[in-house]
């Protein structure tokens, strides 16, 4: 695989899923809510989207064995774009909640695919060919945020649509990865990875880090709305914190070189705490915004972590299945459960929610450490 001829279409396809993510993430529980749900309802349903994630390892294991990146990425940006087109259709929380599922089932293995793909083809310079896919979600929250003032929530649907869409037409040029020269019936990768006891415990970790975003995730929004912050401030909000995650994977390769990936998921977990506990106390609009550059090293040092001890110490033919495992057991139960539990917390307590986020990642940070003890 020519790494100078397949980067600009792995680029290409990181900008069209990160512009879905860029409009879904931080503004569909506006969607929800406008369609009559409450905080809990819109909390279950963004939690079971993503609980769905813990299935993952399951279809990893087969692209792993098949090695047909482009096909698959393919199958799934189709069937994403079709869940999501149902939404118009569905009705009634159980209506919305059986679409969340099926759009999760699909659009959730997009990830691990795409970030395997751009480590097996940069190496260290993974950084440079994922900071695309964040540009991308910083550049349509921003859209977004002026777009909602202009034309309102109804907005959202079609946006969303039209960016699957996109990806879909991108996935048709993506490059396929040399095959593995071992035989697919001798290739266990779901086996391999979770005997290793030792990186189970560091991803179970990192996950637990990346699990307590759940609040600011699925909640953020409506959080900063409450503090009287119009939409399009809202969109610069979440647009800071993915341009500090640009420049942490712009210099990530000099990172990886001078840090070991142990080092990055502490640094990452301690930022989370201070980023949540701050957000709990902070209403300044000035200072949210410097508490949003902490998403540099709560978000990207500690997935840059994993991505990078996967590369240097995960076979070529299990690396789908490492970071789907990774998204399983961190970002799938430990992201679902604190969202499941973040729209009870946050109808409770308010900007409260966000003390137990940091205990979260208190948590993830603990175990992580503990890995090495393994």
């Amino acid at each position: 695989m020519n790494g100078e001829r397949a980067a600009p279409r792995i680029v290409a396809f990181y900008l069209s899923t990160f512009a879905v993510m860029g409009i879904y993430m931080p503004f569909w529980p506006l969607w929800l809510a406008d369609r009559g749900l409450g905080e809990a309802e819109i909390g279950t349903i963004v939690s079971v989207g993503i609980l769905v994630r813990v299935l993952n390892p399951v279809l990893a294991q087969a692209i792993d064995r098949i090695g047909r990146t482009r096909a698959t990425a393919i199958v799934l940006c189709t069937a994403s774009t079709l869940s999501f087109a149902l939404f118009e259709f569905a009705s009634g929380f159980s209506g919305l909640l059986a679409t969340s599922v099926l759009l999760g089932l699909s659009f959730m293995m997009i990830y691990p695919m795409t970030d395997t793909l751009a480590a097996r083809t940069a190496g260290e310079g993974y950084g440079r060919l994922r900071l695309w896919g964040s540009l991308s979600f910083l550049g349509v929250n921003v859209a977004s945020g002026l777009a909602l003032d202009r034309f309102g929530v109804p907005w959202l649907y079609p946006a969303i649509l039209t960016a699957l869409f996109l990806s879909v037409a991108c996935a048709c040029f993506l490059p396929d990865p040399p095959r593995s020269t071992t035989p697919s019936h001798v290739v266990r990768p779901l086996a391999t990875v979770l005997a290793n006891r030792r990186f189970v415990c560091f991803v179970a970790g990192a996950g637990l880090i990346q699990a307590s975003h759940a609040g600011i995730y699925s909640f953020g929004t409506l959080h900063w709305k409450s503090l009287g912050i119009d939409e399009f401030t809202i969109g610069w909000l979440w647009a800071c914190g993915v341009l500090a995650e640009v420049i942490l994977l712009h210099n990530s390769a000099r990172i990886a070189q001078r840090l070991q990936p142990r080092h990055l998921v502490l640094i990452g977990g301690a930022c989370a705490i201070v980023r949540w506990s701050l957000t709990a106390i902070t209403t300044s609009e000035v200072a949210l915004f410097f508490v949003q550059v902490l998403h540099a090293l709560s978000f990207a040092a500690t997935h840059l972590a994993v991505i990078t001890h996967i590369r240097r110490h995960v076979p070529a033919e299990a690396s789908v299945t490492a970071i789907s495992v990774y998204a399983a057991i961190g970002t799938g139960l430990g992201m679902a459960g604190a969202t499941f539990g973040a729209g009870f917390w946050f109808a409770a307590f308010g900007a409260g929610m966000f003390w137990i986020m940091a205990a979260i990642a208190g948590i993830g940070t603990l175990t992580a450490r503990l890995s090495r003890m393994v």
